[in-house]
């Protein structure tokens, strides 16, 4: 992430068609990398979760939709 986020980057996108499960330390650890990124004028999206499925409820459920771009993968 560090290195990523050297770059100065826009936009970074996370690739996540293949995630099946996530839970709150991974909410947690996005939620972290989200601060790292605004610190330096950057975005973080979440590119192809897969719906339906248990992250994309997952994500819903806690309301990640307001905080990251997202965008699904339809099964």
């Amino acid at each position: 992430m560090q290195v990523a986020l050297s770059r100065a980057p826009r936009l970074l996108t996370l690739e996540c068609h293949e995630l099946v499960y996530i839970d709150s330390t991974g909410l947690g650890l996005l939620t972290l990398a989200k601060g790292e990124a605004e610190r330096v004028g950057c975005k973080i999206a979440l590119n192809h979760v897969p719906r339906p499925g248990a992250v994309a409820d997952v994500l819903a459920l806690v309301h990640f939709d307001s905080l990251f771009p997202i965008t699904y993968l339809e099964l």
